[in-house]
């Protein structure tokens, strides 16, 4: 483009916005004009204006870099940082985060960015110039839901994994050579075909949720080597315990009869019910310990602990024998008087 349009038309904000606003307006116009959104013909164009966005978001979202902005203009970025550095430190996935794949497959942010916005950004990250080929594939990121029990013990997961490879058909030129140069039919000229790859994660012991796993060699393939997968863990809910670290919770009733004169419950654990013995006189929301009864540590030794928590359950409906008890009782404390 001749000259670059103000940043804040382009994102179609006021100076004023906040830095919520930025992210919601890039948000909405990166969905309404990623290339792979618009026919054919207008892909050019789009991928233009996909990239002009992306580097008014880029400065906008930075509060140094918007300050010398608003203060400078264009030259006032243009001289303090080189090309690559607008994009240096912009946190673009958080952007997206808890969107979805808005009917595109795979992770949102993947699709969007794809083969024209991430490799841009990992070039200028690492001081590449625009358009220079990538040294390996495109990393690829899928999530994958864990239970509890296989974040304690460890699994293999089997995933389908979508992403892009050379194309075979042409060795990923994009043409055949027959009697004469011809587009690949395969690929469409593209030099890649979807794909998905069958494969199986494994799963370490202790991982939580958004623990990331990296897979070396299964991300898209590229000029020299393929990519990373980096697999997000999805920890799914339990019906019985609660998680924070490597610690587990979980809540149990005892009668007050029982908190009053003590008794032994059988507790759930992920290993299988063990007995605890409850004090008398326990009082309601005191928390036990059970050394050892939690989650592995990831990257260290040691296995976290779990917590049980005591709810005194209160009786709805009471026999009359029961009644006459509690009342007995309550003369006793003399918050009764006597018959």
């Amino acid at each position: 483009m001749s000259s670059k349009r103000d940043y804040y038309e382009i994102l179609e904000l006021k100076k004023s916005a906040t830095h919520e606003e930025i992210k919601k307006a890039y948000r909405e116009l990166a969905l309404r004009h990623h290339p792979d959104r618009v026919a054919p013909e207008k892909k050019k164009e789009a991928e233009e204006w996909f990239k002009e966005m992306s580097e008014a978001y880029a400065v906008l979202s930075d509060p140094k870099k918007r300050a010398l902005y608003d203060q400078y203009g264009h030259s006032g970025i243009d001289q303090k940082y080189a090309y690559e550095d607008v994009f240096k430190g912009t946190d673009f996935t958080g952007v997206f985060e808890g969107m979805g794949d808005f009917g595109l497959g795979g992770s949102f942010f993947e699709n969007l960015f794809g083969d024209l916005g991430a490799d841009m950004f990992r070039s200028r990250r690492r001081g590449r110039q625009p358009g220079a080929s990538s040294a390996r594939g495109r990393d690829i990121e899928l999530a994958v839901a864990v239970t509890l029990e296989e974040a304690r013990l460890g699994a293999e997961k089997a995933i389908g994994l979508p992403r892009y490879d050379t194309c075979a058909a042409c060795g990923g030129s994009g043409t055949r050579q027959d009697a004469v140069k011809t587009t690949c039919p395969d690929c469409g000229g593209q030099g890649k075909v979807r794909t998905t790859r069958q494969l199986s994660v494994t799963i370490p012991p202790g991982v939580d949720d958004g623990s990331r796993l990296r897979v070396k060699g299964e991300g898209e393939a590229g000029p020299r080597g393929r990519g990373d997968l980096f697999v997000v863990v999805e920890m799914r809910s339990h019906g019985l315990f609660e998680r924070d670290g490597s610690d587990l919770f979980a809540e149990i009733s005892v009668s007050p009869a029982e908190a009053v004169l003590g008794a032994e419950k059988r507790v759930p654990t992920l290993e299988g019910s063990v007995v605890m013995r409850i004090p008398p006189g326990t009082q309601s929301g005191t928390v036990f310990r059970l050394k050892g009864k939690g989650m592995p540590k990831l990257r260290e030794s040691g296995t976290g602990d779990e917590l049980v928590k005591l709810s005194v359950s209160i009786p709805t409906r009471l026999s009359p024998r029961q009644r006459e008890l509690f009342e007995e009782l309550a003369r006793l404390e003399g918050e009764l008087p006597a018959p």
